[in-house]
């Protein structure tokens, strides 16, 4: 059976430190698959960071902003979901290690049989380890599916 898509967005977030772009706790009766997520920015210079997606061992995921269904149909989310936190959690398993173009921006578009399963109760991180020059407006969005 499938599960339910969900998305969530930031925009223009004035960005000048390292900070966990997404942060999930997956609620511990659901699994969340990662299909995809994206930073894009205003700048027009030329510079990299360095961005990465881990299992987390530790930290606090509040869960103030709303993941919103695609189907208007789904129920709320069981899972909970933080953006900009420049408190990140605790860096475990490291899946993707990355460098970002700030001009350019980052996608991750995995084929099905590379995409992230965290199981229920688990926590991820999709974060940016090198802070920008300078402050930097950016704007993301990650499409995640509970399924359980």
């Amino acid at each position: 059976m499938a599960g339910r898509i969900y998305s969530l967005t930031f925009a223009a977030v004035a960005v000048a430190a390292v900070q966990d772009f997404f942060q999930i706790s997956a609620a511990s009766n659901v699994a969340i698959i990662i299909h995809e997520w994206q930073v894009g920015t205003e700048a027009t210079v030329s510079e990299t960071v360095r961005v990465r997606m881990a299992r987390a061992t530790a930290g606090t995921v509040t869960g103030s902003p709303v993941l919103r269904p695609h189907d208007a149909g789904s129920p709320v989310a069981d899972s909970n979901m933080d953006i900009n936190d420049t408190t990140q959690l605790t860096v475990g398993d490291i899946h993707l290690e990355d460098y970002m173009n700030l001009v350019t921006g980052f996608h991750h578009l995995p084929t099905p049989e590379d995409r992230i399963k965290i199981p229920g109760g688990g926590l991820y991180m999709i974060s940016m380890q090198t802070a920008p020059g300078a402050s930097t407006l950016m704007s993301g969005r990650i499409v995640i599916e509970e399924s359980g």
